[in-house]
């Protein structure tokens, strides 16, 4: 099959809004929407990995959601740049785990997606998620 001509006319990405002690709503995206997520232990991995990512980076998270090919975070950052720094920090941890456990090679995400919230209704932002999706990949508090 033949991959489409590359465009050149396209618009470039827009730069992220990156305020500091705003909360975002931070998506993070499957590569083609295929799995992150394979086994129960891939997730405790992953919130092991954010929790360490968002200590270095100075993050607070708020909230988390982990659905098979996505995750949903709310976050807040205390300078400008660190969700930035704590997703890049996190995905090179967690794709070197997935890919040594289960022998692939390559990226698993998409690029990232970051879309500042309100304070009073950042939380409730996540709600239907939540309860979309109950069980232990979902949790309404901190990523402890």
């Amino acid at each position: 099959m033949a991959h489409p001509p590359h465009r050149t006319d396209a618009m470039p990405r827009l730069p992220r809004i990156d305020l500091p002690h705003i909360p975002q709503h931070v998506v993070q995206r499957g590569n083609g929407r295929r799995p992150c997520f394979f086994q129960p232990i891939d997730h405790v991995r992953y919130l092991d990995e954010l929790r360490t990512a968002a200590t270095r980076a100075g993050c607070a998270i708020h909230a988390y959601v982990l659905m098979t090919n996505h995750v949903h975070l709310l976050v807040t950052p205390g300078a400008s740049g660190q969700v930035g720094a704590m997703m890049q920090a996190l995905g090179r941890r967690y794709v070197r785990y997935v890919n040594d456990r289960y022998g692939r090679t390559g990226t698993l995400w998409e690029p990232l997606q970051s879309v500042p919230r309100a304070k009073r209704r950042a939380p409730a932002a996540l709600l239907p998620l939540h309860r979309a999706q109950p069980g232990p990949r979902c949790n309404g508090g901190d990523a402890r």
